[in-house]
């Protein structure tokens, strides 16, 4: 058995207006920020505010994040020891399969409609754990890809799943 355990992720979909209709990121929106040494970035559990729950980042190489044309797309190794709260990704009732950045907003727009256009941003952190309802864009998702092929994973996580591994370059 590994010692560590992978989690992907569609952090933040491409042209889909926020829960709440306030905001909107545009495609490649973090291509400044994919574009060199990426900053220090932290992948934590379900909690903006709480940095005790911090399981990968990039200073240690244990996160990576592409570009893809649907979204920012990420991919975590994790020390299996840090693995308590995956079951709660898989569940059938109320999977945690949905995900939150805090954005750090360089360039936007704001048109007649009242939504912001975010069109060059970073991120400091992606909290993952959170439930429909509870990330700001519904096109968010967050997988085990050992899970994948189940029965019971969920249409919207295989569909990003596979347009994840389109996109990287994976079968």
């Amino acid at each position: 058995m590994s010692d560590t355990i992978t989690i992907r992720g569609l952090a933040v979909p491409y042209g889909e207006v926020s829960i709440d209709n306030r905001v909107r990121v545009e495609r490649g929106a973090f291509r400044k920020m994919l574009a060199g040494s990426l900053p220090y970035i932290d992948l934590r559990w379900a909690d903006h505010a709480d940095t005790s729950n911090i399981i990968a980042d990039t200073e240690s190489d244990a996160i990576t994040f592409f570009d893809a044309p649907f979204g920012l797309c990420f991919e975590a190794v994790v020390p299996r020891h840090n693995s308590a709260f995956l079951p709660s990704i898989t569940r059938a009732a109320n999977p945690a399969d949905r995900c939150s950045v805090n954005m750090l907003v360089e360039e936007d727009v704001t048109l007649d409609d009242g939504i912001q256009r975010i069109r060059v941003a970073s991120i400091d952190h992606v909290a993952i754990g959170l439930t429909k309802g509870n990330a700001p864009f519904a096109g968010t998702a967050v997988w085990l890809p050992a899970f994948l092929g189940s029965e019971f994973v969920p249409e919207r996580i295989q569909d990003a799943a596979d347009r994840w591994d389109e996109a990287w370059g994976r079968s």
